[in-house]
């Protein structure tokens, strides 16, 4: 992941997710935190419910147009090694 100041962070599955850092009101748009979701080797099928996801990020912005752009730079940002 190249985002500077953010980790990804894996949580088992089954236990809860950690509580995320919200930015303050005068922040801009950024990427908060990153969620790994299933374990190191686990086989990825098709994502047909939220449960089969293998990662999650939680971006927060103003407005929605701030938004989409950190969730598109979020999406560059994110990479998986699958092999």
């Amino acid at each position: 992941m190249n985002w500077p100041g953010v980790t990804a962070e894996w949580t088992p599955e089954g236990d809860f997710w950690p509580t995320p850092r919200p930015g303050g009101a005068d922040d801009g748009p950024a990427l908060r935190s990153v969620l790994v979701l299933k374990e190191s080797g686990s086989v990825l099928g098709a994502l047909r419910e939220s449960d089969d996801r293998a990662v999650t990020s939680l971006c927060d912005a103003r407005t929605p147009e701030e938004l989409d752009e950190v969730e598109r730079r979020a999406r560059a940002a994110i990479s998986l090694s699958i092999g």
